[in-house]
């Protein structure tokens, strides 16, 4: 699941066959739908710290989502793409999901799947196996800090760390961080959006105030200062659609589009039969 250096979503997902062995974790499946439509409107503030927590809030309360995040960059005449869909629920301590990954810049598309629930991560890139019969790998924090992985603690260290973000991103985690540490750039406008009415925000963040994520101190570094995004909110406080665009001083320009629908609608997120899982454990 490769990641494009420009926005920070950085790494390569490495599939490592030979270190996997089997596993006995069993499928778990979960589904859930909230009220959404009882949720009272909100006052949306104007100062971006405390629309956020606005927003952090009726996330929650809405307890599932399902998301769509679209990342495309140009320079010159090459184009990559990466498309991420996935059903999330955010009612549980931290948030999981179910996450299908394409990336489209090779001559043939990639797809990835991986499951998020309970702290555990479970992957595997389409057409490829970790072990005879398993074409999924089980990764916990746990599981990491085991000093028989020796040198391939790294990399799959890198994989769940990488799976970890897009769990981010998909459940609004990344974006709601950069419009708290950001400021609004003109008057927010309500316009429809999608059958319903929003609220238009448009901002600015220093990449030098994210300094402690790794992904965008690497941005500071790289020479890029700042992040132009537009955030569009209901009048529920539950973000509909959010943008980022940037050009990196390499001149590739950059379009990360999540958009969230089915607020409080049933989602599946169901981890794989244990049977095809292999783990770092045996």
């Amino acid at each position: 699941m490769r990641r494009f250096a420009a926005i920070g979503i950085t790494g390569v997902l490495i599939v490592m066959g030979s270190a996997a062995c089997s596993g006995d974790d069993k499928p778990k499946e979960k589904q859930t739908a909230a009220p959404v439509a009882a949720l009272s409107p909100v006052t949306l503030p104007d100062q971006p710290a405390a629309l956020v927590d606005v927003i952090s809030r009726q996330v929650k309360a809405a307890r599932t989502l399902h998301a769509e995040i679209v990342v495309s960059a140009t320079a010159g005449d090459r184009q990559q793409q990466e498309k991420v869909t996935a059903q999330v629920r955010t009612d549980t301590p931290s948030p999981s999901a179910q996450m299908t990954i394409i990336e489209s810049d090779k001559a043939e598309p990639t797809t990835t799947e991986a499951v998020v629930t309970d702290g555990v991560i479970y992957t595997r890139v389409e057409g490829e196996e970790q072990a005879p019969g398993k074409p999924w790998i089980r990764l916990s924090r746990q599981d990491l800090s085991s000093p028989e992985l020796g040198p391939f603690a790294k990399v799959f260290t890198t994989i769940y760390n990488q799976t970890e973000q897009s769990l981010r991103e998909v459940s609004a985690d990344t974006g709601l961080a950069l419009v708290r540490n950001g400021a609004f750039t003109g008057t927010p406008t309500t316009e429809p959006l999608d059958g319903a009415q929003v609220r238009r925000y448009t901002g600015r963040t220093k990449t030098a105030t994210m300094a402690t994520d790794p992904t965008f101190d690497q941005m500071a570094k790289n020479g890029l200062a700042e992040l132009s995004w537009r955030l569009w909110v209901d009048d529920k406080g539950l973000p509909r659609k959010y943008e980022v665009t940037m050009l990196t001083p390499q001149s590739t320009k950059v379009l990360h589009t999540a958009s969230y629908t089915q607020w409080g609608g049933p989602v599946l997120i169901k981890a794989p039969p244990a049977a095809q899982v292999a783990t770092l454990n045996d």
